[in-house]
């Protein structure tokens, strides 16, 4: 089949799934961000707070949709509005015969070989956002149907560190593990009709392209990596069809992972490449989106200022806060590569104007930790000696890294944590 008939043949099949759809109204506000392929809309919910770290999730779409199409598919900002989840659906580029679509894995879907970075542009994308936006690190989300899901098994693959969770609509990873150079653990939701014409269900290829796995390859190879436990294929069916009678979906689920990362397969029996989703669908997606966060210990608060590295610099956490298993790590991430500067703490929390940033420590408590250097990462640590210096259980102590970002520049700040310590 020649990709022009192939892309004929598509499109009234993926046109299908949008049957009865239509835009949703919402209370979100919005703001335009834009990295050189024009404005892209972000929905920011009524409940967004400044101070307070807001998840945020990045919608991608399959070919032939846009951003648009694919909302009002999926139907996930009312959802995102009610569950405060700052929200943006962005556009491919367009081919020759203006068909919209992502460059993604090696078998989807840069027909025409034009190279474009589209892995790049997302990340640039978030980058911009986290500029404007006081953006969550431990939830920062992928979706992707088709096209949108492969790219989006390429972003986790090469930055998993900058993402979540990853929840596709028949949207593989690569065929050859060795193209995906993933370090990080990252939760996976795979959904897939069995009888799905246009990416199979059991993996296929596109004349002239290489090869593209299946559902269960997916999901068992995240699985492995992630160090899940064997898949469970005793949970309950549910159903997410309008068009299939019963529960039609099966649901396995490799558990326990590293990170406290999960992998799932909603194996949609009977249904095809779009399916005509009912009312419990966008809801059941989004449950599984906010059950699945980047482990991290303690809670984030305050606010950061764009740094040279381009992006505002984080506190967070890693290990326990438990004072007896005492192998808690605190970091700095986002930070420009190679800069020196201090860890502090104290028990009360604050939000005064100081250097670059704010100050998010009460100052008449200040204790400072040692010095520490950012890694070729932009990732300072400093392991904490629990159970000594006030780091008791049951005491809340609230941490900040200050930093000089250039010779002559004020102090630098990135905002704060709260960590209450356990027994």
């Amino acid at each position: 089949m020649s990709r022009s008939l192939r892309c004929a043949v598509l499109l009234p099949v993926l046109w299908i799934g949008l049957l009865g759809f239509g835009p949703a109204a919402s209370a979100q506000t919005t703001i335009q961000v834009d990295v050189g392929r024009g404005p892209v809309t972000v929905y920011v919910p009524s409940s967004y707070d400044p101070a307070e770290r807001t998840p945020l999730l990045i919608l991608l779409h399959a070919i032939l949709f846009d951003g648009n199409i694919q909302e009002a598919y999926f139907r996930l900002r009312p959802e995102a509005e009610a569950r405060g989840i700052l929200y943006a659906y962005p556009d491919g580029t367009v081919d020759p015969l203006g068909t919209r679509f992502w460059n993604a894995t090696d078998a989807c879907c840069d027909f025409y070989g034009s190279g474009v970075d589209d892995e790049s542009y997302v990340l640039n994308l978030i980058d911009a956002i986290e500029r404007v936006l006081n953006v969550d690190p431990r939830r920062v989300w992928l979706a992707g149907h088709s096209n949108g899901g492969f790219l989006g098994h390429r972003l986790i693959c090469a930055s998993g560190e900058r993402f979540a969770a990853l929840g596709t609509l028949a949207g593989p990873t690569w065929k050859d593990p060795a193209n995906c150079s993933a370090t990080d653990p990252v939760s996976v939701l795979h959904v897939h009709g069995t009888i799905d014409p246009i990416v199979l269900y059991a993996g296929g290829s596109w004349i002239g392209m290489p090869p593209y796995p299946g559902a269960q390859y997916t999901t068992n190879w995240w699985g492995t990596f992630n160090g899940c436990d064997p898949v469970d294929k005793s949970a309950p069916w549910i159903d997410l069809s309008s068009l299939v009678l019963g529960k039609e979906t099966q649901v396995w689920k490799w558990e326990n992972g590293r990170g406290g990362t999960g992998v799932e397969l909603w194996r949609m029996n009977l249904s095809q490449h779009s399916p005509i989703f009912n009312s419990t669908f966008a809801p059941r997606f989004m449950d599984w989106f906010e059950a699945h966060p980047r482990a991290g210990v303690g809670t984030g608060f305050c606010t950061s200022h764009v740094n040279s590295s381009g992006r505002p610099a984080r506190m967070d956490a890693e290990g326990s806060a438990s004072v007896s298993t005492a192998d808690l790590t605190l970091r700095a991430v986002a930070l420009p590569p190679g800069v020196t500067g201090g860890f502090f703490h104290g028990e009360e929390r604050d939000s005064t104007p100081f250097g670059q940033g704010v100050r998010c420590v009460q100052g008449g408590s200040l204790r400072r930790l040692l010095l520490a250097q950012a890694d070729g990462t932009g990732t300072a640590r400093y392991t904490l000696a629990l159970g000594a210096s006030g780091f008791l259980a049951g005491s809340t102590h609230y941490f900040q890294f200050l930093f000089r970002d250039g010779t002559d520049s004020l102090p630098g700040m990135t905002d704060g944590l709260r960590i209450t310590f356990l027994p």
